[in-house]
């Protein structure tokens, strides 16, 4: 039997202490992996979607690779994908309120965490859906502040 290393379950309740500071923030949907340069409309996504690294200040590569090593996702052939049950559990195991969905652009089909907090009358819920058509028809999006 494995049994995870001390780091591994330091390194996740500091990510789920990082997240629920958050819950005092507008809630917004973070794409957990940065778009690639080839993705067609890449530049409003990121503007749109911030990656996790964006929000934590690090450089993709670092992030990706931590959320390797938190069992968060995995790498294969020059290519990070999250593991969606695995974010599932880790969301009921610390009791966090986020969300992780997946969500297609341009026949892309990618994941998004909701971190933060919606407030039905002053900043109401959004799907990602929501939040991309409304930024396609503007041409931006307004990213609420942290």
């Amino acid at each position: 039997m494995n049994v995870p290393s001390s780091g591994f379950i330091s390194g996740r309740q500091v990510l789920a202490n990082f997240f629920n500071v958050l819950l005092s923030s507008k809630a917004h949907w973070y794409r957990i992996i940065a778009p690639t340069s080839d993705e067609p409309q890449h530049l409003l996504i990121k503007s749109t979607f911030p990656s996790l690294s964006a929000l934590f200040s690090l450089d993709e590569y670092f992030t990706c690779n931590l959320l390797v090593q938190l069992g968060l996702a995995w790498y294969k052939k020059g290519s990070y994908s999250p593991l969606k049950t695995a974010w599932d559990n880790f969301i009921a195991e610390f009791k966090l309120h986020a969300e992780v969905t997946n969500f297609s652009i341009n026949g892309k089909q990618r994941f998004y965490i909701g971190l933060g907090s919606w407030k039905e009358k002053t900043h109401p819920p959004l799907t990602p859906l929501a939040v991309w058509k409304k930024a396609c028809c503007e041409g931006s999006y307004s990213v609420p502040k942290l």
